[in-house]
């Protein structure tokens, strides 16, 4: 089955899930979430792609969710504040990715979850264990977005 779901801030999270959606939560008061900053989220695993747009957009990000072999245009790349590149994704096509997005938006930020610990790697802004838990994720990528609200143009908040 197909689902498509509406999102606050207009985005939208298409995969093949059996089975509704969760009903929206509050968002965490752990995270603090930059205004405007937006992140695009792939996965190769439809569950594990539907589970860590969940948890991120109950966090209170602004994101879009892809399949890594989906086309990236300058455009919708340039529209990215940073993305996230699940385990999921092989290692090669991470890598020929991380190049696309750099190409597209030179001063997009990359988070690389890897399935265990391993050593950084310089290829991307940071990397995560995805076994270290929900939590550890969500501070990797509070991590990576510090200080990129600041080099974008002052706007007046959203109310929520």
């Amino acid at each position: 089955m197909r689902i498509e779901r509406e999102t606050p801030a207009s985005s939208t999270f298409s995969a093949h899930f059996a089975g509704e959606l969760p009903p929206r939560q509050e968002r965490s008061p752990r995270v603090t979430t930059p205004r405007g900053v937006r992140i695009l989220s792939i996965s190769d695993d439809a569950g594990l792609g539907l589970t860590r747009h969940l948890l991120l957009e109950n966090a209170g990000y602004d994101l879009d969710s892809s399949e890594s072999n989906c086309p990236l245009t300058a455009p919708f790349v340039r529209s990215f504040d940073a993305a996230i590149l699940c385990h999921s994704v092989s290692r090669e096509s991470a890598l020929k990715l991380t190049q696309s997005l750099r190409r597209h938006n030179p001063g997009i930020r990359i988070l690389r979850v890897n399935l265990q610990a391993s050593e950084p790697d310089c290829s991307f802004d940071g990397t995560c264990d995805s076994l270290a838990g929900p939590q550890r994720i969500l501070n990797a990528v509070e991590q990576m977005l510090k200080g990129i609200e600041k080099n974008r143009v002052s706007a007046p908040p959203i109310a929520d």
